[in-house]
């Protein structure tokens, strides 16, 4: 029989996150120019998502079932110990206009829905603990002058956390995937580093000006092309 032609076009890679809190921290910027997110209702699925980073010719997509139709997620930045990290749908925006993230209504129907990218498209990385893969993500959120973003999920008992293309020197046009197991169980939506001990912490707030501080976004399931450890 022939070979069919492989489909072509954009894919969408979907991976889950744990909350909507989760998705609402992954997309903001602390100024106008966060993420806007994507309610999509293609394919028998509604999902409210925001589009991450690419691999070959497919995007990451995190997401969380879609609850309503609204307008906004209205987000509060825990910058002090007695504010709470909260996420709300919302149907306008009311107050200040940066702590709203816009939604727009999507048909992502004419893409390719993957269960994971191709064999050699993603490089996995062991990190020699989770303290050199924060300060790996802290020396690049430096040169970036960003709000770096790592991930954490667990699987088979275990917690990991991981970033993409951490390193420059080694990305080329595949993706750098690096992960290392934490035996830190908090579960706080950042990572607090100190620079004099090289250690770190999952915090809830962000306040403390010694410390340099990191996205943790939650995953509700590993990323399909993670691979356990031996």
């Amino acid at each position: 029989m022939p070979k069919r032609d492989k489909p072509k076009g954009k894919g969408i890679l979907y991976v889950r996150v744990a909350t909507l809190t989760d998705l609402a921290r992954y997309a903001y910027n602390f100024d106008f120019s966060s993420k806007s997110l994507i309610l999509s209702r293609s394919g028998g699925h509604a999902r409210l998502l925001a589009l991450g980073e690419s691999i070959k010719e497919s995007v990451i997509a995190y997401f969380i079932d879609a609850e309503g139709e609204q307008s906004f997620v209205k987000y509060s930045f825990p910058s002090s110990a007695d504010q709470r990290e909260t996420a709300r749908l919302s149907g306008a925006a009311e107050g200040s206009e940066k702590d709203y993230i816009n939604i727009f209504a999507v048909d992502l129907g004419a893409f390719r829905e993957l269960k994971a990218p191709g064999k050699d498209d993603v490089v996995q990385i062991k990190m020699g603990s989770a303290e050199d893969l924060v300060h790996a993500t802290i020396k690049k959120s430096v040169r970036e002058e960003s709000f770096a973003t790592l991930y954490a999920f667990e699987a088979k008992g275990k917690r990991f956390i991981c970033g993409f293309d951490l390193i420059d020197e080694l990305t080329d046009d595949r993706k750098t995937f690096y992960y290392a197991e934490t035996k830190d169980k908090g579960k706080g939506g950042f990572a607090k580093y100190s620079y004099s001990s090289n250690t770190f912490e999952f915090a809830e707030t962000v306040g403390e000006h010694s410390y340099i501080y990191i996205k943790i976004v939650r995953l509700a399931e590993p990323f399909p092309f993670f691979k356990m450890p031996d």
